[in-house]
């Protein structure tokens, strides 16, 4: 079976599609030498397949583990059955060692009978170890899908991989190979079609085998890179929600069929638990900065943003507390359930009146403060004015049509460097005054002016 030409059939017992799976596969006569090899040798070692045929397969492995590689060759030879799987380093085209895993076997359905040898590159493991110590030492999102990304581009030859996921910020982005963001699923086509729009809309993975998912753009884009098939896995976090997917663009479509089959699971289960470790995270953040029923920051968050605001910036500040006037009397006529989503509401309200830069959060019961950077008297005015009205409104909950009332004491720190327990006290003493006159209104005081010691 030697000779210097490549047949392009595979020898028994290969099924036809051996030539284009992405491990390596050799036979290997009585003399040693290679009579056949896949096309993986090329993909993952770099030699093209008609350089190999008639070499000494031992060339290919470390000197330091020749040894090793001939006594279990020679056992499998001399007591026919499969090698257990062994791991050496074999021999790159530019001169590098890749670590192997080699599993071998004899075929007697031949004549004379071939050694049939398996290897598969697992320096990937090692790239799916550093993902694993991301996860563990609790690197960014991005940093761990990037290393995720590049195993698999370890893993899987004559593919580009890419992952497209929602960021810290809610900004789609990608890792991986640099592809235009048309092609890494960071922007939708224009024409609003894509394999990995269909994956995150089923919830299943989605194999374009000859782009017919893919619009016109896509198609002209990836046949610019000679992409002529396309794979995508959508991934879901904790929350049920699909905020990445795995993308893979092949050259050839029965590399990817088989190829993706192989390779994707493990990526795409730890690209699972980035997500969904991103999602506790990000829970036990908010959970410990900000109000489980209305949603707004807490006053932890409140009064340190007070505390670090204070001499940060010359020019004045204002600090609004406010109240919520007869409260009580909607917990106790309706109930506490009602009285929630009725304080959830005026939060909202609040929320919407304010602006850009000011900060409001729930001090706690029927009790709200917001926090005015770069604000004076006529500023807090204007916006303790703005909040009185829009709270005032009416609200329906369940039919009941409710009418709240907001009463605001407002402290001016016309520096700005004041200190927080002075500026505090100020608008707790004019919020009490404004509810001694009758509610529904603000009263104005300015903070002592000693900078904290």
């Amino acid at each position: 079976m030697t000779g210097s030409s490549r047949s392009s059939v595979a020898p028994a017992p290969w099924p036809p599609g051996a030539d284009h799976l992405p491990d390596v596969l050799l036979t290997v006569g009585a003399d040693g030498t290679i009579t056949w090899a896949n096309r993986a040798v090329e993909g993952v070692l770099g030699h093209r397949v008609e350089d190999l045929l008639g070499v000494d397969a031992m060339s290919l492995v470390h000197p330091d583990d020749v040894g090793g590689a001939t006594d279990g060759l020679h056992n499998v030879v001399e007591h026919p059955g499969r090698l257990a799987p062994s791991e050496y380093r074999v021999r790159h085209a530019d001169g590098s060692w890749l670590d192997m895993e080699v599993n071998a076997g004899v075929d007697a359905s031949v004549e004379p009978p071939q050694v049939v040898i398996v290897a598969r590159d697992i320096s990937h493991r090692q790239a799916l170890d550093a993902v694993l110590a991301s996860l563990a030492a609790g690197a960014r999102l991005e940093t761990t899908l990037t290393r995720l990304a590049h195993a698999m581009d370890r893993q899987l030859w004559e593919i580009d991989v890419v992952i497209a996921f929602d960021g810290d910020d809610g900004e789609r982005c990608a890792v991986g190979v640099d592809l235009p963001p048309a092609l890494s699923g960071v922007v939708d086509p224009v024409d609003g079609a894509s394999p990995w729009l269909e994956a995150e809309r089923l919830g299943e993975v989605v194999v374009d085998d000859d782009l017919a998912r893919c619009g016109a753009q896509l198609r002209a884009l990836a046949a610019e890179r000679g992409y002529t098939s396309c794979a995508v896995t959508p991934v879901a976090d904790f929350g049920g929600r699909r905020p990445a997917c795995m993308i893979i663009w092949s050259r050839d479509a029965r590399l990817l069929s088989v190829a993706y089959r192989w390779s994707v699971q493990s990526p795409s289960e730890l690209a699972e638990l980035a997500l969904e470790r991103r999602h506790h995270l990000v829970s036990l953040e908010r959970a410990a900065s900000h109000d489980a029923l209305t949603g707004l920051p807490n006053r932890t968050v409140f009064f340190s943003a007070l505390d670090l605001g204070t001499g940060a910036t010359k020019g004045p500040r204002a600090l609004l507390y406010l109240d919520l006037d007869s409260f009580k009397a909607v917990n106790d006529t309706h109930g506490h359930v009602l009285g929630d989503r009725f304080l959830a509401l005026l939060a909202d309200r609040l929320r919407t009146h304010l602006r850009p830069g000011d900060l409001v959060a729930r001090i706690g019961g029927d009790e709200f403060a917001v926090l005015c950077p770069s604000a004076d008297a006529a500023d807090a005015i204007t916006i303790a004015e703005r909040l009185l009205t829009a709270v005032g409104g009416p609200i329906e909950i369940d039919g009941l049509r409710l009418h709240p009332g907001l009463s605001i004491g407002i402290a001016i720190d016309r520096t700005g460097a004041c200190a927080p327990d002075a500026v505090l006290e100020a608008a707790d003493l004019a919020l009490y005054d404004a509810k001694r006159q009758g509610k529904g209104r603000w009263v104005l005081s300015e903070a002592g002016s000693t900078p904290p010691g």
